[in-house]
């Protein structure tokens, strides 16, 4: 019944109107979808977004079931079928983090000398990091193994160690006190963008969402959107 009321809804009119099932990753969260919403709600005030947060394997999964219409997702480490769409919004390059006390700047010397907390292979991002060592002949010293980025910047800051992630779009966890150290390579830069079906009943609502988040991508890629600061007085973030 909720499919039948959801398809009147948006064959109803030239407004887009209805139930939007979205699915983000956790950093796409709080560093994407909020500009994203803020547009959908000045322009699109009839589409009801509903929001299913998990990791972009999972959520992948969950649009091929057909669970979800669209999701904010790394791009998938295999071609996709040509049954979905996808649509890039951030590049993210890979950083070493490191505490901002630390002198040493090769981001290789690093990783090879210092304790290493690694973000979790199982993940599509943690999957790029490995292949970026294993490409550099990089062997770490590992403490620790997360899955949560900012649980691992948390941990850097606290002088656990050191970590290779992608540098996520903003906000950070607050006060701590980073550097990012830029490795070589833009082919190892984890992509964040739209993947959805091109089946699904509720494609006007997702095209109607992929405009937003376009103008947002385009607007952050122009400088024009407003940055969210990652740390506040009493926190350092500093590039070399």
């Amino acid at each position: 019944m909720r499919d039948v009321r959801d398809l009147k809804a948006i064959a109803a009119g030239d407004r887009p109107a209805g139930e939007l099932r979205l699915g983000a990753m956790p950093t796409a969260i709080t560093g994407l979808l909020p500009d994203i919403l803020t547009l959908m709600a000045e322009r699109y005030p009839k589409i009801e977004v509903h929001i299913t947060r998990d990791t972009s394997a999972v959520l992948y999964r969950r649009v091929q079931a057909e669970e979800l219409d669209a999701a904010i997702i790394v791009r998938p480490p295999f071609p996709m079928s040509k049954a979905y769409g996808w649509q890039e919004l951030r590049e993210e390059p890979l950083v070493v983090l490191t505490p901002a006390s630390m002198r040493v700047r090769d981001p290789h010397l690093v990783l090879a000398r210092h304790p290493y907390i690694r973000l979790d292979p199982k993940t599509w991002a943690g999957h790029l990091v490995d292949c970026y060592l294993r490409k550099a002949r990089i062997r770490t010293q590992e403490r620790f193994e997360l899955g949560d980025l900012e649980a691992i910047a948390v941990m850097v800051d606290r002088g656990l160690g050191v970590s290779l992630v992608p540098d996520w779009a903003p906000p950070w966890p607050e006060n701590l006190s980073l550097r990012k150290l830029p490795v070589r390579g833009r082919s190892f830069s984890r992509r964040i963008g739209l993947a959805w079906s091109r089946a699904t009943v509720r494609l006007r609502l997702v095209e109607a969402f992929l405009e937003q988040a376009k103008a947002v991508a385009a607007g952050e890629r122009a400088g024009r959107r407003r940055p969210s600061r990652p740390h506040r007085a009493g926190g350092r973030l500093t590039e070399p």
